[in-house]
């Protein structure tokens, strides 16, 4: 694809998810959001948006792929929503250098009238809506939740009050049979363990439920994370614990560790065991363990029906949708809609 000088930056374009992702990912904030994280198996007619400065290092990436109806034209940014919906930025990106990729007629003709992003957090959002609204684009948003945070560094943490109730609760499981918690991570990925995740959401009360969020009984889900342990970088990245009853698999907390921040996905549980909590606690357990290998702090994702704010949880921001549309008028009818 022809390469269009802007303003310091060259803005480019790349058929499919190229490895120009991997390495921006490696000097983002997110590093986890890699070329796998976009390439889940059902991206057809994905394509990339690339700035890169004159001398030669990648600053940002934009994987899209074609949503809606296709007469409409809407791009949106690729990948599964937990954590979130982003794009790879490096950390040293600046407003002016984004505006102006942004602002090539390359960069037009890619995006076109309408494209999404999110759910994506306010803040890592914010110097990219800056860009877009200095580029031409309307940034039209909706709220999408309150994501949920806990400080996991200080001393006081599992509290003693905690420790006592995951004693009683792994007492009364210990009745029913033999207890053994496992927690997987890097080299110890393997297909059979994404389909035991399975097997366990498949008894959960998420299993029988119509509109469910089910993480691995999708196959189109699970393929993603197939694809996603594949990459040796994420297989480290991405943990679970299992908890284990009598030699049978019961519940699960599956998560992703980003520097210091643990991004809790999915915790299930076999429904039959549900008044003994053991989703409870295998989450603390596999939090305990993420505790010893460097994490600070458990992003826990939005909503509270009150089992986060009494961890001590509090809001860590907001997550927001957006719909970048150029044209006035555009936005102004789109915008009721989108809200």
């Amino acid at each position: 694809m022809p390469i269009e000088f802007a303003t310091a930056v060259l803005a480019s374009v790349e058929q499919g998810f190229p490895a120009t992702i991997d390495a921006i990912a490696v000097a983002a904030r997110h590093a986890f959001l890699r070329r796998p994280w976009y390439a889940d198996g059902g991206n057809q007619g994905a394509r990339t948006l690339i700035a890169t400065r004159p001398g030669g290092e990648a600053i940002g990436a934009l994987p899209l792929v074609r949503v809606g109806p296709a007469i409409l034209g809407i791009k949106a940014i690729a990948g599964p929503y937990w954590p979130f919906r982003f794009m790879p930025l490096a950390a040293n990106a600046n407003e002016e250098e984004l505006t102006a990729a942004l602002d090539t007629p390359v960069a037009r003709r890619t995006l076109g009238r309408l494209w999404r992003l999110g759910p994506a957090r306010e803040g890592d959002a914010a110097v990219l809506i800056r860009a877009a609204r200095r580029a031409g684009y309307r940034a039209l948003s909706r709220r999408a939740g309150t994501s949920y945070a806990l400080d996991i560094a200080g001393g006081d943490w599992p509290k003693p009050s905690t420790l006592r109730n995951l004693r009683k609760h792994e007492k009364k499981l210990a009745r029913l049979g033999s207890l053994d918690f496992r927690f997987v991570s890097g080299a110890a990925w393997s297909g059979a363990v994404l389909d035991e995740l399975a097997e366990i959401e498949r008894k959960a009360w998420a299993g029988n439920q119509k509109d469910a969020d089910r993480k691995f009984l999708d196959p189109t889900l699970l393929a993603g994370w197939a694809a996603t342990i594949a990459d040796p970088v994420l297989a480290e990245m991405l943990s679970v614990g299992i908890l284990s009853i009598g030699g049978a698999s019961v519940a699960f907390s599956f998560g992703l560790d980003c520097g210091r921040t643990r991004h809790c996905i999915a915790t299930s549980y076999d429904a039959r065991f549900a008044r003994h909590s053991p989703g409870y606690l295998t989450g603390y357990w596999t939090y305990m363990k993420a505790a010893e290998r460097g994490v600070e702090m458990l992003s826990l994702g939005a909503g509270d029906n009150g089992e986060k704010s009494s961890m001590g949880a509090v809001p860590e921001g907001e997550l927001t949708d957006y719909l970048f549309v150029r044209g006035a008028m555009l936005a102004g009818l789109l915008r009721p809609f989108w809200r």
